[in-house]
């Protein structure tokens, strides 16, 4: 109730701040996403998307390299041997899924495999990500990629749940490499973002554009390397 103007538009802004950058909605999909964006322009408040690109150049934002990012899992498992492979996401995430696809599917062309060897799958059902997994493996599918690491813990639940084995039935690769910052009972192999330094680097940006307003949108594209463990072979 003593909250004045500003500091409830700061108040309104962090939250949505936290709703996009995908800490409480990692999930978070194209129309709310742009949604929220929408508001946080409105506000007149800084503010910076952390690992979203929502299509325009309209906003400040700091991202991992997605497409390089599923470039490296698809050429780690092809060294590996797996010559058919499969992204499994849970939902149609803005711009990453599209980007993390894409550096898939470049690193199967590049080995000279066919598309229809490069499958994407997506669904939230437990059920149906079960058949697609028991599908998968009929076809021969050895090598998977989550598109996060949350959503690659939940699928070695359902492997095992099918009967199969990981990694001698499917290797499986994540993404963000949460086993590198909280502990976790199961590490799997997974793409680091370099979360600490896209921390430091959104500030930065944060810091600029309260400094200089009239500055254009600023985007920070930062490298990923991928963590080996034990989830695949």
């Amino acid at each position: 109730a003593n909250l004045n103007k500003d500091e409830f538009q700061i108040g309104v802004a962090a939250k949505q701040f936290i709703d996009l950058a995908g800490i409480k909605s990692p999930g978070l999909s194209s129309a709310p996403a742009i949604a929220l964006a929408e508001q946080l322009r409105g506000s007149g408040v800084p503010y910076v998307v952390l690992n979203r690109f929502l299509g325009e150049d309209r906003d400040d934002c700091v991202l991992c390299d997605e497409e390089n990012g599923g470039y490296l899992v698809g050429r780690h498992l092809i060294e590996a041997g797996h010559r058919k492979l499969a992204m499994l996401s849970h939902r149609d995430v803005l711009f990453s899924t599209r980007q993390r696809f894409q550096g898939f599917l470049r690193a199967g062309r590049e080995a000279g495999l066919p598309d229809e060897n490069m499958i994407y799958g997506q669904s939230t059902d437990p059920e149906e990500i079960i058949r697609f997994l028991k599908r998968w493996k009929a076809e021969g599918v050895t090598g998977i990629f989550s598109f996060c690491d949350v959503e690659a813990w939940e699928e070695l639940s359902l492997i095992e749940r099918c009967g199969f084995r990981i990694p001698e039935d499917f290797s499986v690769v994540g993404f963000d490499n949460i086993s590198g910052y909280v502990a976790f009972p199961r590490p799997i192999c997974s793409v680091d973002c370099s979360f600490q330094e896209e921390a430091v680097q959104a500030i930065d940006l944060l810091r600029n554009r309260i400094h200089h307003p009239e500055l254009p949108p600023q985007h920070v594209i930062l490298p990923v390397s991928l963590i080996c463990r034990d989830s695949c072979r």
